[in-house]
C-alpha cells in the first residue's frame, strides 16, 4: 500500500514539471525585435511628469507638516492653561 501511494505521488509531482517546462524551450528559441519601450518625447514627458509630482507632493508635505506644529502648539497651549 505504501508503493502505490508513493507511486501517485510521483506521478503527480512530474506532470506539472513537464508541461511548464515545454513552453520555456519554445520561448528561448523565439526572436524579439530590439526596439526601445519608450521613445524620446515619452521620457521628456515623463521626466516633467515627475517634477510636477514631486512639487506637488512635497507642498502637500510641507502644508501637513506645518498643520500638525501649529496643532501641536494649541492643543499645548490649551494643556497649559487647563492645568493653571
Amino acid at each position: 500500500m505504501a508503493e502505490h501511494s508513493h507511486a501517485t505521488e510521483s506521478d503527480h509531482s512530474h506532470g506539472p514539471a513537464t508541461a511548464t517546462a515545454e513552453p520555456a524551450r519554445e520561448a528561448v528559441g523565439t526572436a524579439v525585435p530590439e526596439r526601445p519601450l519608450f521613445d524620446d518625447d515619452e521620457l521628456a514627458q515623463f521626466d516633467a511628469d515627475d517634477v510636477t509630482a514631486g512639487s506637488a507632493i512635497c507642498k502637500m508635505l510641507s502644508l501637513f507638516f506645518l498643520y500638525t506644529v501649529i496643532a501641536m502648539a494649541l492643543v499645548g497651549l490649551w494643556t497649559a492653561s487647563a492645568s493653571l
